[in-house]
């Protein structure tokens, strides 16, 4: 077994074998749980110490401590949303490298092993491992909003309500008609673009509320992560302007067949625009035609349940002495 203590120097090195790993791993979030976002985590939050990950080359582990009124606790790469497994690879494996990995720390209080399913063979390789060792509870429920893009733009379309297709039909003929334009500009080398995202989010509806990039801890990881999704080629962001002028952006990233929505923001003088509609549509035709099949929309909410075609849902196990 082998013992990294990773800083950020060193996680782009362990990127692609823990991605290989994510590959092995049963129903698994792909996107959160690779290096994109896992890593990009890893190295924002400074309310939690950096992560240590153990590997026997195969499977791997990796869990930040963070102290707290209840005492030292371990969780995974990403101490925020709960969306990756912080153990990766084949099951068994992967949850010997997890046993592993809370034997490295002496005074934890409990581990919070987030990402789990129901009927997950990774779940289950967990209660093996656990049994006799540990008291596992089923801990806090994540959801996140998913749409099906694999039939085309028409047949997701035809799934939407007779109102919101009428809706975003107007939409598009009246930004026609204003000069509301959509650019591509994944291209854009990502410090460059993603300045531009933090200037456009200055002026939109949430910019006010410390929430999104104009939160100093979310705008560093959201970085990172535009940073390693254009080192593959799979940052995706469309910038919606008016009159020369950047009005609201969608930002997002592709894995695999799956696009994960990150963040949509859009100048509150054109909200009734429909901006954040217009981005949308246009980044949901852009993955149809390079044959995306999911939309991650992340989290649910109320306002993205009408663009989205089912519920995903993980837990976190609450792994105890």
């Amino acid at each position: 077994m082998t013992i990294w203590r990773l800083d950020n120097d060193h996680l782009d090195d362990a990127a692609p074998h823990w991605d290989a790993a994510v590959d092995r791993t049963p129903d698994v979030d792909p996107f959160c749980a690779s290096s994109i976002w896992s890593f990009s985590a890893a190295s924002s939050f400074p309310d939690a110490e950096p992560p240590v990950v153990v590997t026997d080359g195969a499977a791997f582990c990796g869990m930040r401590a963070r102290d707290t009124e209840e005492g030292r606790i371990l969780v995974g790469m990403d101490p925020v949303w709960g969306f990756a497994t912080p153990f990766v690879g084949p099951p068994r494996r992967a949850a010997e490298m997890l046993a592993c990995r809370l034997d490295l720390e002496d005074d934890w209080s409990f581990a919070v092993v987030a990402g789990q399913r129901e009927d997950s063979a990774l779940t289950a390789a967990l209660a093996q491992v656990a049994n006799g060792r540990w008291r596992l509870y089923r801990g806090p429920e994540e959801q996140r909003l998913r749409a099906d893009l694999s039939g085309g733009v028409d047949a997701w379309f035809s799934r939407r309500s007779s109102r919101f297709r009428q809706r975003i039909r107007r939409l598009e003929r009246d930004a026609e008609t204003t000069g509301i334009e959509i650019v591509d500009v994944s291209a854009t080398a990502p410090d460059e673009v993603f300045d531009r995202l933090l200037a456009i989010e200055q002026t939109g509806w949430k910019g006010g509320d410390d929430t999104g990039l104009a939160s100093d801890d979310l705008a560093d990881f959201y970085r990172r992560m535009c940073v390693r999704l254009a080192a593959r080629e799979h940052l995706r962001v469309l910038v919606a302007r008016h009159d020369g002028t950047d009005i609201g952006f969608v930002l997002g990233g592709v894995r695999g067949d799956t696009y994960r929505g990150l963040q949509l923001s859009y100048h509150r003088e054109h909200g009734d625009a429909g901006v954040g509609h217009l981005l949308q549509m246009a980044q949901i035709r852009l993955l149809v035609d390079e044959s995306v099949a999911v939309y991650d929309m992340g989290m649910e909410m109320p306002y993205k349940t009408r663009w989205a075609d089912r519920v995903d849902a993980t837990f976190a196990v609450i792994v105890s002495r």
